[in-house]
């Protein structure tokens, strides 16, 4: 047994170095039971790479079942039984891929086979052992026949509105090409993470902050700090060019400033409030003290960290027209690649009093240069952002005794560059103040958040491949985003004046379906706040 491979095959090896491959033996026959063990483990009787190591390639060649010269079953020993099971590999990816060179073909055995001994090309084994599971999978970049898209190991995330949609059972099927040009058939959707359960109680509760408010004449502001607990010397606000610097110890949290400019128009600005906030601010139709069950109007349809926001209001007549905009963040619990985008909302609305009714109709704008209604997909199934149109109805009725009642309806369109699909949320409110005492406030909300309801994925992909042009065939495929579940909330919430300056207020929830999950659990959970002072 040598140190170094026979010369009958390092000879032509050393000439042709991409075109050879060396036939090495692992495994050990043990004749008794007629069985192969050691297949870690180079066989007795097989040479060293040695010299070679770039050129030999090791397969099973101890105790290889075949037959004799009788034609009875037989187990042979040899690297003359390793070579021609390198040879069958060759052959096979000859087959499968009929673009493939010589040389690449045995570049593909050697990258693709398992490490053996020492890490890397050794002496002694040479460039691994024959995996050919492997040598037939994606070898290096791929990407979408036919163009430069890259397909990675994940392509995009969910929307939160798409829930419980079966995204991995999805038909998105597609050719991609490996680092080689072959050509092999996968299924896009698989590539697409499911969207995260959130977590709204504790992001209601999270952090300690306080409240404060002025207003003179027309104008009136408002704004929440919050206490960082990891620094001494109370509350200041962070980052606003207010107190010296070694006071700046609290976030600032939101911030709104309100002013009326005549008898007909109204304009308000805010810092991590929604447009929808200072639209109900200016309209007087405040949505209730409600940490669960969201304005369905008011966001836009994932949990996001707002910016800067402002509305402009004017009175027509008996009609009012309600300008708004914002700009934020997604945000989310688990961070995903789509956490951190920008988008922009603006809206336009309008509203008119009918004696105790109060109806309003408006149409707003969702401009995301990178998601997709909070989710985000990769350059394969249509990256780019997305434009979401949305309109709103809602009415209110006062019912006498301190009673009002509401309804809300949402309806979206949404385009992106891999389809289009509609969604819809809707709520329903019934509040009551003065129920104990002149200051206290009731409120009931039975919501649906966002939920998408029909469409999804609507792309022209490759899903053929001709190697005799090189030249991807194109079909159009369909699939829905459309989840099971279906996301239904009910929040109880109370609030009343204590103590003079104080405040206290109690929130009982419960979630079926959360996150619009058909599986999920029923979330229930409470909270009791209280604030007394600033």
């Amino acid at each position: 047994i040598g140190l170094n491979a026979d010369p009958f095959g390092a000879v032509p090896a050393s000439a042709f170095p991409t075109n050879v491959i060396i036939a090495g033996s692992v495994g050990t026959f043990n004749s008794g039971p007629q069985t192969v063990t050691n297949t870690d483990t180079i066989s007795v009787f097989s040479n060293r790479a040695g010299t070679s190591q770039s050129n030999v390639l090791m397969a099973l060649g101890a105790g290889v079942k075949t037959i004799d010269e009788t034609g009875g079953r037989f187990f042979y020993s040899g690297t003359s039984f390793s070579a021609p099971t390198i040879t069958g590999a060759v052959a096979l990816l000859a087959q499968l891929f009929p673009n493939l060179t010589g040389a690449q073909i045995v570049d593909i055995l050697f990258r693709s086979a398992d490490d053996l001994g020492t890490p890397g090309t050794d002496s002694i084994y040479g460039r691994g052992r024959l995996n050919i599971g492997r040598a037939v999978q994606p070898i290096g970049a791929t990407s979408l026949a036919g163009s430069a898209v890259p397909v990675t190991g994940s392509n995009g995330d969910a929307p939160p509105a798409s829930g419980d949609a079966p995204v991995k059972n999805m038909q998105l099927g597609a050719i991609v090409l490996d680092g080689y040009s072959r050509a092999f058939a996968v299924n896009l959707a698989r590539t697409i993470k499911v969207a995260q359960q959130s977590q709204p109680l504790r992001r209601a509760l999270e952090g300690n902050s306080r409240v404060a408010g002025a207003s003179t004449g027309a104008v009136s502001i408002a704004m929440t700090v919050a206490e960082r607990r990891d620094l001494p010397n109370g509350y200041a606000l962070s980052r606003t060019g207010i107190g010296p610097e070694d006071l700046r110890k609290a976030r600032l949290v939101a911030g709104s400033a309100v002013a009326r400019l005549d008898r007909k128009t109204a304009v308000a600005f805010g810092f991590s409030e929604s447009g929808k906030a200072l639209e109900r601010r200016l309209t007087g139709a405040e949505a209730g003290a409600f940490l669960i069950a969201k304005d369905v109007a008011g966001t836009p349809g994932f949990d996001a960290r707002r910016g800067g926001s402002m509305a402009v209001r004017r009175t027509v007549g008996p009609v009012g027209l309600t300008f708004a905009g914002e700009s934020g963040e997604v945000w989310t619990d688990i961070r995903t690649s789509a956490t951190g985008s920008p988008y922009r909302w603006t809206s336009l609305s309008m509203d008119r009093n009918f004696g105790r009714t109060w109806l309003s109709a408006g149409i707003s704008r969702l401009e995301e240069k990178e998601t997709v209604l909070g989710g985000r997909m990769g350059a394969a199934l249509g990256a780019g952002g997305s434009g979401t149109t949305f309109l709103d109805l809602e009415a209110r009725r006062e019912l006498g005794s301190g009673i009002t009642a509401s309804l809300t309806a949402r309806r979206g369109w949404t385009k992106f560059g891999g389809g289009a699909f509609t969604s819809g949320a809707y709520g329903f409110d019934l509040a009551k103040t003065g129920l104990l005492n002149a200051d206290d406030r009731l409120g009931l909300r039975l919501s649906q958040p966002l939920r998408i309801d029909s469409g999804g994925f609507a792309m022209t992909l490759p899903t053929g491949f001709n190697y005799d042009s090189m030249s991807p065939v194109y079909s159009l495929v369909r699939t829905g985003l459309a989840p099971k579940g279906r996301e239904l909330d009910a929040e109880l919430s109370y609030s009343t004046r204590v103590l003079g300056t104080g405040w206290l207020g109690a929130n009982f929830y419960g979630r079926r379906q959360p996150g619009h999950i058909a599986d999920a659990g029923t979330d229930l959970g409470g909270a009791i706040r209280f604030t007394l002072g600033f």
